[in-house]
């Protein structure tokens, strides 16, 4: 690394930034893995919307899916982009540190919650993500189908994610 990059890899890694980019970074995985999942199923002519109780009317299809995936990943790569730059520029200099990675997870956030709200959001299937977390959630109680152990298996596999998440979570309530 030059002495220019050294600066912004500090920058990056000795902030609550580097857990939220990570975090985030990783949860935009998700969407990209599942676009492709449908893609193969769709091949294979497997009826993966019965198979998980999707509306057939309100589901995305897998360039539908894969176009929500690169649209996140474009707001998240100039969020970083800007990040990065902050220390260098004027303009962005008087932001406070910590402005790029709340104003990146309050985008999430608003995105993930448009699909529940009827704001007409293509994540439309938000509502049926929810009713599957808290059945997992409430596991030996609650109603158990095929897409909540999906759903299970997806948060057991990404530990050191929600442990990113938590971290940022925390250090915001905090400061």
């Amino acid at each position: 690394f030059s002495e220019h990059n050294k600066r912004h890899w500090k920058a990056l890694t000795t902030s609550p930034a580097y857990e939220t980019y990570r975090g985030l970074g990783f949860l935009l995985l998700i969407p990209f893995l599942w676009s492709i999942d449908i893609h193969l199923w769709q091949r294979t002519r497997v009826n993966y919307v019965y198979i998980f109780e999707f509306d057939p009317r309100r589901r995305l299809t897998d360039v539908q899916m894969f176009e929500v995936a690169l649209n996140s990943m474009l707001v998240y790569i100039f969020n970083l982009f800007l990040f990065i730059q902050q220390q260098d520029y004027m303009i962005l200099k008087w932001m406070h540190q910590t402005t790029f990675p709340t104003a990146l997870w309050l985008y999430f956030l608003a995105q993930f919650l448009a699909g529940f709200s009827g704001f007409g959001s293509e994540w439309n299937n938000n509502s049926v993500l929810l009713e599957s977390l808290s059945n997992v959630l409430i596991a030996p109680f609650g109603r158990c189908r095929f897409y909540d152990s999906i759903v299970a298996d997806v948060l057991t596999s990404t530990v050191k994610i929600w442990i990113d998440v938590w971290h940022v979570l925390r250090w915001y309530s905090i400061q």
